[in-house]
């Protein structure tokens, strides 16, 4: 499968976890990529995010006290397809 797009999907409050996630995107060589940032309440409230079978997700959130944030909503905002 030839991967065409990449979606960068992040938390990151302090825009540490944005950084990483794209310079893994500008690493692997993806041409085309869309960010996607469910820090803000607004987008979280939106309707899933679709992904398709020629596109990467690479989803980046902060960790804390080696824990994570509550991840559930997170989850559920993306939906993949086959």
């Amino acid at each position: 499968m030839k991967i065409d797009k990449c979606k960068c999907v992040f938390f990151s409050p302090t825009g540490t976890t944005k950084t990483v996630v794209n310079e893994i995107a500008n690493a692997i060589g993806i041409k085309e990529k869309e960010s996607i940032d469910f820090t803000k309440l607004a987008v979280r409230n939106q309707n899933q995010i679709p992904f398709e079978n020629n596109e990467l997700a690479i989803i980046g959130v902060p960790v804390y006290s080696d824990r994570i944030p509550r991840y559930r909503q997170a989850a559920n905002f993306v939906q993949i397809f086959n």
